[in-house]
């Protein structure tokens, strides 16, 4: 299991004493075909999924669940997704654009 997701579960298990998980690690390769093998598997109210480059900074679950309870015809929600620009990226901008 990679470290960071191994710090996500931690963080979410700690931070959320009344939610109870249960991780599900998919073998199957490619984005999407993990997703749906992990969908096939999940049991439970809710399917929160992250990689092991999501970086958690803060704690979305009690918000995302809330906005889910609300509205019935919400199916699904997304904490806010940053993506960080490495150095290579904007270096390589930088000559060719």
């Amino acid at each position: 299991m990679n470290d960071r997701i191994v710090e996500n579960v931690k963080f979410l298990t700690e931070n959320n004493p009344d939610y109870s998980f249960e991780v599900l690690v998919s073998q199957v390769k490619g984005f999407a075909s993990a997703r749906n093998d992990l969908l096939k598997r999940a049991r439970g109210d809710y399917v929160f999924g992250f990689d092991s480059d999501s970086v958690l900074l803060s704690n979305p679950l009690p918000r995302l669940t809330d906005m889910l309870k609300r509205d019935e015809k919400i199916v699904g929600v997304t904490p806010r997704i940053e993506i960080q620009t490495y150095d290579w990226i904007t270096r390589f901008a930088e000559l060719f654009f």
